[in-house]
């Protein structure tokens, strides 16, 4: 009877084997025979695909059993023994292979896995404007060229009115040119400028208050880039306002402790009136007639003119007159060349005392700076902080 019990179980187990057996999958046999790139062109045209070719169609697979080496997969389409996966950023060199691995997918085993095929990319580069920091208004323009490596590119303007921050009241910054850094720190090209491009390169527009009209009528020439002592732009009073003959002082007159850096005028001339005024008076000179100006422009009348330090009237000349002087000979700004704006000529005086006898003076024709006869007459231009 024991024996009778264990042959029912053997039989049992027996067919309990055969029955899985019968119930697994029979897996098909595929083989991965090729992957060819397809939409691009060498050198010019990246690749945007690759055809992946199979013996027998794999009708469960996916692009999630496909690993991709040397670019980003994308969405496996079509159906049958050729299918096509799109790649993107291609990180291979033009011309370079790409391998394509392909996992099982359910119901079938595939052999001929990886394959490598040759794909292309775009290597022109390319040009990029932006409108860049504190654009408040205005487009790029937009070069289309796709340049050869060591193309010679010539730097487009500004022909969409860029505008930069607000300076006052409604006046902006203007454009002024083109920075390979966002904060102005980079190579900087104006219209017209060549260069020789080895890569994408981006440009960033850069503005400027230079060489705009102050709220008085004049012109900026300074900008320290931030309010302190409540003021951040220098501001040349309108040729119109000129004297064009008035002695700095009597020759001997000392005023001491006067300063030559940019932000001392408007004490300089403070501390010069205060000397001029006191008994016995003069009358008439460089300091006291920029103390007294009044100016009215649109309705409003500025009052609060300086004479100029020895550095400011530098600044005034190099930004405005485009004029300085190097050392050895005369030499334009780069950033303007020939372009003279505020109607200056000659020598003017500063505020800067040299000495009891002398006082700082800027030629504009020349760039020069030089210390000359407090009872000389030169050219006086006033300049106003706000």
């Amino acid at each position: 009877m024991k024996k009778k019990k264990n042959s029912a179980l053997g039989l049992m187990i027996l067919a309990s084997l055969l029955l899985m057996i019968s119930c697994e999958p029979t897996l098909t046999a595929v083989t991965f025979e090729s992957a060819v790139q397809t939409g691009g062109t060498s050198g010019t045209v990246d690749s945007t695909g690759l055809i992946l070719t199979f013996s027998v169609d794999p009708t469960s697979l996916t692009a999630d059993n496909i690993t991709v080496t040397g670019a980003t997969k994308g969405t496996l389409s079509v159906t049958g023994t050729t299918r096509t996966l799109a790649i993107s950023n291609i990180t291979v060199a033009n011309g370079e292979t790409v391998s394509v691995a392909i996992a099982d997918p359910s119901e079938f085993t595939i052999s001929g896995s990886p394959q490598t095929t040759v794909v292309y990319k775009d290597i022109r580069v390319r040009v990029t404007y932006n409108a860049g920091t504190g654009n408040t208004s205005g487009t790029v323009p937009e070069d289309v060229t796709a340049y050869d490596v060591d193309d010679e590119v010539t730097v487009l303007g500004d022909t969409g009115d860029l505008k930069g921050e607000i300076i006052y009241d409604t006046t902006h910054m203007q454009f002024l040119g083109w920075n390979t850094q966002a904060n102005g720190e980079g190579d900087m090209y104006y219209e017209g400028n060549t260069f020789t491009i080895t890569e994408d390169t981006s440009l960033y527009a850069i503005y400027t208050a230079l060489r705009v009209e102050g709220p008085a009528g004049g012109l900026i020439f300074y900008d320290k880039g931030e309010i302190s002592d409540n003021w951040r732009y220098l501001e040349a009073a309108p040729q119109s306002t000129e004297w064009t003959s008035a002695e700095w002082g009597k020759f001997g007159t000392e005023v001491t402790e006067t300063g030559t850096a940019i932000g001392t005028g408007e004490n300089n001339t403070r501390l010069i009136c205060d000397v001029l005024n006191a008994p016995t008076a003069d009358s008439g000179r460089a300091a006291q007639l920029c103390d007294a100006l009044e100016h009215v422009y649109e309705e409003v009348t500025y009052d609060d003119w300086f004479l100029p330090s020895k550095d400011e009237l530098y600044e005034m000349c190099w930004v405005l007159h485009s004029r300085r002087w190097n050392g050895s000979s005369a030499e334009d700004n780069p950033v303007y060349g020939s372009s003279r704006v505020g109607g200056f000529a000659s020598g003017y005086w500063s505020s800067s005392e040299f000495s009891s006898e002398n006082a700082w003076s800027q030629a504009f024709l020349t760039g020069l700076q030089g210390n000359y006869s407090k009872g000389f007459t030169g050219k006086v231009r006033a300049v106003r902080a706000f």
